[in-house]
């Protein structure tokens, strides 16, 4: 019975005593009664040992009298983990010295008092173990890592589980920001749980007496320094994590945090502190080996360590270091040196800390310093002061510090809510944690619930407990919580209901998602909309992400959608939350897009419904489509993602493994055009290209994987050893496999019979027949510490020996493995980083480890077997060997090249040169790589080690700062080359062009230029073919723009650079060339004048490559012609753009195409604007202009004028800028119809003279309608005739004299005219289309409709003012069928338009109409 009282003790104090009632053992008890929490007398080991057995959680100290020391032992009492301690009680010494010998190295915790008859003395050792245990009793550290979001969105799903460790912070901010309602209340209410817990403890509860009667809010410190019954509960209950009894704690927490804040102002009394210093404190304390292994693995950026309880720590190391204690077993002493911030203590902060020493019993003499609990650390550094004793480094953060540590920005996300937001996480974070479970996080609710804190807080709690139904996939329930919650949030005080919108919005989404899962789809959507109504945006944000976005309405929507199949819905959704919702960051448009995606999925797969997760996939893939074809910039990252993991899905899924494939090729091909912008691009294309490799593997398609890998390795960059060793890694899977089919091929009987042909061949080596060898074996590719990187040997894929193909692979990888390792130890030793070291001990075990595999699995192959010799020696460092095997072999090859001339493998003095630098023999090393450089001198052939053998030097030059030497070596390189190798007129033209360059530099003393310089121009010798132009360009304009600060001398040699191609034969010059040659040059020289040599440059460049690339093709010649222009319009320089211009008109009027016409018009309208910007019309401006005006009216159409027309007529422009300018060459245009245009509509009219009815269709479907801007510019004119009363002038009906006029022209003077003049037109072909319209219906008798054709509104006042054909048409067809009181009106309106004959004998007049003009 006693024993469930007793799971929650702490200090439990174990007597085994055969003597009853013995006086030094009840003065023994009494001492210790205040210090212990319970005190167990028994007169039986058996008793004893079932009792220790059922104690949990306790620290147990025996005190064992002399004659029960025995049993104890012989029990095995010791090595319970409890025990901390057992003293032994021999006041009279009665045990015998060598027993006790024995006992003593039985077990480290017997402690031995000299007693003396003195019980006192006891009590005193007693104590001090206590104190010990007490002191080095573990600080719970919970190590929190951060995950980062730049990761894959597949890698941050996996790693966002950290999240929940972060509970217990949280709800101790959550403890501390509760209001204190009630003091008085919740201090008795401690008081009585503490009596009644210790009710048969009398020492505790005197101690319990006098906390009641003085405890003060001031004075929790006092209480806390005590060591007392206060200081052994608060740090148990935290350290337990017991969340109802530190809620029973709560005030006492509020008053240590209120006094430490006070506290921390004192750090100021000192004159070496102030706000800002950093200053170090000190803890020792006892741990295991294992728990240090544990930091040490975790010691990585971005891991911190929380305190789940107070820390003490002091500011005298000594002090520390005495607490750290003794070592034991595989306890070690620990050192923790912690570095923290003083703050202005005028700020409140959340976790203060401070000197607590004027509280502390032992007053200054511990100089104490204490942290609060939940106070966030990071680990600095781990290091090892001797083999029991370490040192941890740790720095204090603080979480309201703009600090960029990952763990930090998650917990304020975390913790920026309201109170009532900050309940529901903390259940869900519980409920998430792998210790704890549902149903803590039921229990947290309840305790929420029963302290009575708030409504708010109880309905929040049953809103948790409704998520908690959702997460056991128990939806009836969660919704019935949540309705109750429903009810709870209209019973809240009217005047708060808008503070509680989010409490409704997280019930309505989990009412959603409960539907969702019983698949009740209409439903659900009613109840994410009534959400979405109350327009509370919960943020996008990492804890969002965590729990799955199920509290973000709009992708619950989307979500429903994509399971309705919906998906243009869903894709709008999705694209209205990116707009709206995540409208300032890209963080998290992956993993949203992911969301909607794969919605349903999850619950069909648990579930077991196939059918549902099949229908899950189709829509997950018609989404996917759909995105696809809207692939801006906005959404390409999230698309991206959601391939990626599909492909990634279904690439072990034989059925669906070909849709992954086709999905893998859609992501390379969107991210290729990426790949020099972005990592994460060029990252996704390999990993894409790699895993495709993979999966035509599998599939068998052996050729393609080899593709795929090529692919791969072509993109890699030079540096990334691990990129390009997992396109070699992704290599050897497929040779492997490719072998294994090989084999298994084989029947038993071709197995018996090889092994009969020859029993000594091994069935391995016999599987693959070997023909002709095409792949060989060179050493440079494979010899440690100057392997060819990236570079894979061509015939590798030409090769039909399967298994050689396999060991040229595990070659590969094992180089990459120790080039990797080999530089990981380098960075590894600069910066003192474990990590890092490991992972190179790593790859060289690997490197090491394939090199065997290969030794084991060749036979027959003397150049392999040599490569791995030296390999494994490279490894063992045995470089002495390997020199001298390399001078055999090179003295061999010397004899032989005297009988011919060959390459002796002259990479062999590079790399002995190379192994002298790994014994750090720098003579040696430099002799060697110069043997290199005259041995190819002295006999003058090149071959592919060359370059390599010149550049060894030139890098060891260039390693000690030897500049001078190493220019050398790249000139009688450059030298060499141009003396062995083919060269063409390009390269001796342009080496007197780069040595200029180099003497510019050299006159600066600029080396490190030089030497570049020298090695792009080597790399442009090599160009490959020797006579590819443009390659050779490409590799110059990349040469020059490293020298963008120095201008004036790219200038001049880009002035050479053009004249070469000017005059190199292979590129005839035509007359493209030649008409757009002398706007280059004007540009060129006007952009020098002006000293923009940046602009002169590009110039030169565009010239330069419309020459190799482009010099027939007259659209480009154009575009170019009109960039120049262009370019000088936005520099002011109008005098020189016009000339541009000129060149162009020219060129325009000399080709004479039809597709030119519109060029031709923008060339009009941006010379007419030029003038008007103050550009000067020479003669030959005019002479260019009259032509081309000419030019555009000849083949110029109505329809695209009208189109253009149209567009602008409701924009009453400034006639000055461009835009006006353009209107009125439009209205020009409209004025001078097009001949062309004209001939094709009457000729069309003529033939359909007889059938009027299709005439009638004809002129309906292909007239222009002008009726609409004939009204507009009538209201125009109108508006102009009143401000500035101008007359119309005479139109001009001849072209050539209104081109003149137009160009001559002040704009503000002829705008009247033009406006006139495109009216009189208009009327004029709309009156000419209605004639024949109303001649065709009077033909069919429908003189009605013939009549109705013209309308007042046009053959009113704008005909009478500006077109009399236009009246007269009118009158031709109206005149004759209207009344005789409308007849008269007609003619005293249009009377000018009758011509008026008298009848003498009558007496009366007759109208007759006019005929038209």
């Amino acid at each position: 019975m006693a024993t469930s009282k007793l799971t929650c003790t702490d200090l439990v104090t174990v007597i085994i005593t055969s003597q009853i009632d013995n006086i030094d053992i009840i003065n023994i008890k009494e001492n210790i009664r205040e210090t212990m929490d319970y005190i167990k007398e028994f007169h039986s080991v058996d008793e004893s040992e079932e009792f220790i057995r059922s104690i949990r959680y306790d620290y147990i100290f025996i005190i064992v009298t002399v004659e029960m020391i025995n049993n104890i032992f012989a029990r095995n009492l010791h090595q319970y983990r409890r025990v901390q301690s057992i003293l032994l009680f021999d006041p009279n010494q009665q045990i015998n010295h060598f027993n006790l010998d024995y006992l003593r190295k039985s077990s480290y915790k017997l402690v031995i008092t000299n007693s003396k008859n003195n019980s006192n003395d006891f009590i005193k050792c007693f104590w001090e173990c206590v104190h010990e245990c007490v002191n080095h009793s573990d600080i719970l550290l919970s190590s929190l890592s951060g995950c980062s979001l730049d990761s894959m969105t597949t890698n941050v799903v996996n790693n966002i589980a950290d999240f929940a460790e972060l509970w217990f912070p949280l709800f101790i901010d959550l403890v501390l920001e509760l209001p204190l309602i009630d003091r008085d209340s919740e201090f008795k209410k401690f008081i009585y749980q503490t009596r009644k817990h210790f009710s048969k403890n009398p020492g505790t509860l005197q101690f319990i007496d006098e906390f009641e009667e003085f405890y003060e809010p001031h004075g929790a410190l006092y209480y806390y320094a005590r060591d007392s019954i206060i200081y052994r509960l608060i740090n148990r209950v935290l350290r337990r994590q017991a969340m109802h009894a530190i809620l029973d704690f709560r005030f006492f927490l509020l008053d240590i945090r209120n006094q430490l804040q006070s506290l921390h102002g004192k750090f100021l009394e000192d004159k070496n502190i102030q706000i800002g210093t950093l200053k170090t404190f000190y803890r020792g304390q006892r741990m295991s080996l294992k728990e240090i292994k544990e930091l040490e693995k975790k010691h990585i950026n971005g891991t911190l360590i929380t305190t789940n309880s107070y820390f003490s720590t002091s500011e005298d190391i000594e002090v520390a270091r005495i607490f750290a204690g003794k070592p034991k077993d595989d306890i070690v002493s620990v050192l923790f040196e912690i570095t923290a911030r003083i703050k202005d203590p005028t700020i409140e902060q959340r976790k203060p800390f401070a000197r607590i020493s004027e509280y502390s019993p032992l007053g200054d003499a511990e100089s104490e310093v204490l942290f609060s609990v939940g106070s966030f650390f990071k680990i600095v550094n781990i290091s090892e002061e001797s083999p029991s004793f370490w040192i941890i480094q740790i720095t204090f953060i603080d979480e309201d510090e703009p600090e960029k540590q990952e763990v930090i920005e998650d917990y304020r996300t975390l913790r920026t809510c309201s109170s009532e937001a900050k309940i529901i996480r903390i259940g869900h974070l519980l409920a998430n944690h792998p210790q704890q479970d549902v149903a803590q996080a039921k229990v947290f609710y309840e305790l929420m619930k029963l302290s009575n804190l708030s409504e708010t807080f109880l309905s929040a709690c049953t809103a948790g407990l409704g998520w908690l139904a959702l997460k056991e996939r128990n939806g009836k329930s969660a919704i019935e919580f949540q309705q109750q919650a429903l009810k709870l949030y209209q019973e809240l005080p009217k005047n708060e209901k808008e503070d509680y919108v989010y409490l409704y919005t997280t019930s309505y989404n989990c009412i959603g998602i409960s539907l969702r899962l019983m698949k009740r789809y209409r439903h659900a959507l009613e109840y994410f909309k009534k959400a979405e109504e109350l327009q509370f945006n919960i943020p996008i944000d990492k804890y969002a992400m965590y729990q799955g976005y199920r509290n973000i309405t709009s992708i619950n929507i989307a979500s429903i959608y994509k399971l309705q199949g919906e998906i243009d819905l869903a894709w709008k959704s999705y694209k209205k939350i990116l707009a709206y919702e995540m409208n300032t960051s890209t963080r998290f448009h992956g993993h949203t897009y992911l969301t909607i995606a794969q919605a349903g999925l999850d619950e069909a797969k648990l579930d077991n419904d196939q059918d549902e997760y099949d229908r899950c996939s189709q829509t997950w893939k018609a989404f996917l489509d759909k995105s696809l074809t809207n692939m801006t910039s906005n959404y390409r990252r999230s698309i991206i993602s959601g391939v990626l993991l599909l492909g990634f899905q279904y690439a072990d899924n034989e059925q669906r493994r070909q849709m992954a494939m086709d999905y893998f090729e859609k992501v390379i091909h969107i991210s290729r055009r990426f790949i020099h912008v972005g990592r994460e691009d060029y990252l996704i294309v390999l990993k894409c290209l790699n895993q495709l490799a993979r999966l035509n593997t599998k599939k068998g398609n052996y050729n393609q994987a080899n593709q795929n890998i090529f692919e791969a390795l072509n993109i890699c960059h030079e540096d990334e050893l691990g990129e390009i060793k997992e396109c070699y890694e992704s290599l050897l899977f497929n040779y492997k496999q490719q072998y294994l089919v090989q084999t298994n091929d084989l029947t038993p009987e071709d197995i018996s019979k090889m092994i009969l042909e020859n029993p000594f061949t091994s069935i391995e080596k016999s599987v693959i027949k070997t023909p002709t060898i095409v792949l060989q074996f060179k050493r440079d590719e494979f010899a440690f510490g100057q392997c060819l990187i990236k570079s894979l040997n061509p015939n590798m894929f030409k090769e039909s020996d399967v298994q050689r193909c396999l060991i040229y692979c595990r070659l590969k990888v094992a180089a990459l493995a120790q080039a990797q390792g080999y530089k990981n130890s380098i960075l590894s030793k600069l910066n003192d980083d474990h990590l890092l070291k490991r992972e190179s001990e790593k790859d060289m075990q690997t490197a090491r480890k394939l090199v065997v595999e290969v030794t084991q699995s060749i036979k027959d192959y003397p150049e392999i077997e040599q490569i791995c010799k030296n390999n494994l020696k490279y490894l063992n460092e045995d470089f002495d060997s390997i020199i001298n095997i390399y001078k055999e072999e090179l003295y061999n090859y010397q004899l032989e090249k005297e009988k011919r001339n060959f390459c002796i493998g002259e990479d062999a003095f590079s790399y002995i040169g190379h192994l002298y630098s790994r014994k750090k023999d720098l003579e040696k090393e430099q002799q060697w790589y110069y043997n290199a450089i005259e041995y190819f001198e002295n006999h003058g052939h090149i071959c592919e080690h060359t370059i390599v053998c010149f550049y060894r030097l030139v890098h060891f030059y260039e390693k000690y700062s030897n500049f001078i030497s190493a220019i050398d070596i790249l000139r009688r390189l450059v030298t060499y080359l141009l003396k062995y190798s083919r060269h063409s007129f390009v390269y001796i033209s342009i080496e007197p062009i780069i040595m200029k360059l180099i003497e510019y530099f050299n006159e600066k003393q600029d080396y490190k230029q030089i030497i570049t310089i020298f090695r792009d121009f080597i790399d442009l010798i090599l160009t490959e073919p020797i006579d590819d132009v443009c390659r050779i360009d490409e590799k110059f304009k990349q040469l020059t723009k490293k020298y963008k600060d120095n201008l004036d001398i790219i200038n001049e040699i880009y002035g050479s650079y053009l004249e070469i191609f000017l005059r190199y034969k292979p590129l005839p010059l035509n007359s493209y060339i030649r008409a757009i040659e002398p706007a280059f040059r004007q540009a060129i020289g006007n952009y020098l004048t002006c000293q923009k040599y940046a602009k002169s440059i590009e110039t030169y460049q565009q010239f330069i490559e419309l020459i190799i690339k482009n010099s027939h093709n007259c659209q480009l010649i154009e575009t170019a012609f009109k960039r120049l222009a262009l370019e000088f319009e936005t520099l002011h320089l109008y005098n020189i753009a016009l000339d541009i211009y000129s060149y162009l008109g020219n060129f325009i009027f000399d080709r004479s195409k039809e597709e030119d016409t519109i060029l031709a018009g923008f060339v009009i309208v941006r010379c007419k604007m030029l003038q008007t910007m103050g550009a000067i019309f020479t003669e030959n401006i005019y002479q260019m202009i009259t032509k081309l005006m000419r030019f555009y009216h000849n083949t110029i159409t109505p329809q695209f004028v009208l189109m253009d027309y149209n567009k602008s007529i409701s924009v009453r422009a400034d006639r000055r800028n461009a835009h006006g300018i353009y209107l009125n060459l439009l209205e020009f245009c409209f004025y001078y119809r097009s001949e062309s245009y004209e001939n094709h509509i009457r000729t069309n009219i003529v033939i359909l003279e007889d059938r009027p009815e299709e005439r009638i269709a004809f002129i309906r479907t292909h007239r222009v309608d002008y009726k609409a801007i004939i009204l507009h510019i009538y209201e125009t004119l109108k508006e102009e005739f009143d401000q500035e009363k101008i007359s119309i002038k005479q139109l001009h009906s001849d072209f050539e004299i209104a081109v003149d006029e137009w160009i001559k022209s002040s704009i503000e003077n002829d705008r009247i005219i033009y406006w006139s003049q495109v009216l009189h037109r208009f009327l004029e072909l709309q009156s000419i289309d209605d004639e024949y319209l109303a001649v065709s219906y009077i033909k069919l008798n429908d003189i009605k409709t013939a009549v109705s054709i013209f309308t007042m509104d046009i053959y009113g006042e704008p005909a009478l003012q500006f077109n009399s054909n236009a009246c007269r048409r009118y009158l031709r067809y109206v005149y004759p069928h209207v009344s005789v009181e409308e007849r008269k009106h007609l003619e005293q309106r249009y009377q000018k338009h009758f011509f008026l004959e008298f009848d003498s004998c009558t007496d009366q007049i007759s109208y007759e109409i006019l005929p038209t003009d």
